[in-house]
Formats: structure tokens, C-alpha cells, sequence
């Protein structure tokens, strides 16, 4: 704001007035995150203890989604690619190695992991309110196509997603059909009729 013109310092104090912009807040705001962010531009080497591991690692980036900071990057204890979340850290600790991969390095690392990672393919149709709920909520795994007048949203996961790709697609409510695979199809089902039982067994 100090940079602008008096005039152009007025009228940006307007419009933040009668726009609105509404987010969801931190839901549990991480304790390390500027450091974590030093780490990255810095390209140093951190000793991170979090709640189901304690290991270093060299940061690649930082993900904030519905309300959750997540950090990408290799665990160099394993060399595993992996996807953490900030407010699982109990103690930060910068270490004096020196960094094993560089930036560009990192960022092959990361587009092997999400083609190589994401191995099991799917595909799913939209009504158009799906496409717009989609559109609003995606992510790095999810890609919108359209064919033949219809919406299609398709990608690739990992099986130890296929929970959370379930809990995913039932957020659509009605407005999307598995196509493939099989096993999610039966998955997203199978949790249906749980949730159905849930109800039916629910005494008020």
C-alpha cells in the first residue's frame, strides 16, 4: 500500500470494503511454517520429529487446502517421496548437511511421483453441478474433460487412497457416476450401504 499513489491507496481501501473473500481458516495453524518455508528457499536439510515419524528431510513445497498447511518432499532417511501435513511437526531442527538434491531436482522427484505414484486409473461422469463442486475442490490427481456434450472428471490414484478417493466422491452426492474401475465402484457402494445401515440402525 505505501507504494501507491494516495488516489490509488483510496481506492484499493474501497474495494477491500464491499469485496468479500471467505476462506476456510487454520484448523489446527502449524508452529513451524515460516520455517519450513526458510528451509525451502534456503534449500536446507531439516530434522523433523512428527507424530509417526522422525527423520530428515529436504522440502519441496508447501500446500495450504480446506484449512490444512501440507508439505511435499523426501524423507532422506528412506529417499521415499512423500506429502505431510504441518501440524502433525512436534520439533523442527535445522541440520548442518548439505542439501542432497537441488530445486529443479526436487520438482523431476515430484512429477515422478505423481505419474508413477498414481498408478490406478479412473474415470467418472459429471452432471454440471459436479463439474462446478470439482472445479472448486480439486486436486494434482484430478482433471476435467469434456466429450460428446458430457463432463468427465479423470485421473489416477494409489491404493492406499482409495478411502479417500471414496470420501471424495461421495462429497458429490448425485452428481457423479464411477465408470472405472471396478473396485471403486464397489468401495463407493459398499460405503452407501454402511452409511444407509448407520441410519436404518439409529434408534431416536
Amino acid at each position: 500500500m505505501a507504494t501507491l499513489s494516495l488516489s490509488n491507496q483510496r481506492q484499493v481501501a474501497k474495494l477491500q470494503r464491499v469485496v468479500n473473500y471467505y476462506s476456510i481458516p487454520n484448523l489446527d495453524a502449524p508452529t513451524h511454517l515460516s520455517d519450513l518455508l526458510t528451509a525451502i528457499l534456503d534449500e536446507n536439510v531439516v530434522q523433523l520429529t512428527m507424530t509417526t515419524v522422525t527423520a530428515r528431510f529436504q522440502i519441496f513445497d508447501l500446500l495450504y487446502r480446506h484449512g490444512i498447511w501440507f508439505f511435499s518432499g523426501v524423507n532422506l532417511d528412506n529417499n521415499a517421496w512423500g506429502i505431510y501435513r504441518c501440524d502433525t511437526i512436534k520439533a523442527f531442527q535445522t541440520s548442518e548437511q548439505p542439501a542432497r538434491y537441488t530445486w529443479k531436482q526436487l520438482a523431476q522427484r515430484q512429477r515422478s511421483y505423481d505419474h508413477h505414484h498414481h498408478n490406478i486409473r479412473y474415470k467418472c461422469a459429471l452432471t454440471p453441478l459436479g463439474r462446478e463442486h470439482v472445479q472448486k475442490n480439486n486436486y494434482p490427481n484430478m482433471h476435467l474433460t469434456h466429450q460428446n456434450d458430457q463432463d468427465y472428471l479423470i485421473g489416477g490414484y494409489n491404493q492406499d487412497e482409495l478411502a479417500y478417493m471414496v470420501d471424495y466422491l461421495l462429497g458429490l452426492g448425485r452428481n457423479v457416476r464411477i465408470i472405472y474401475p471396478e473396485a471403486l465402484k464397489t468401495a463407493y457402494l459398499q460405503e452407501l450401504q454402511q452409511i444407509q445401515g448407520f441410519y436404518q440402525r439409529l434408534v431416536f
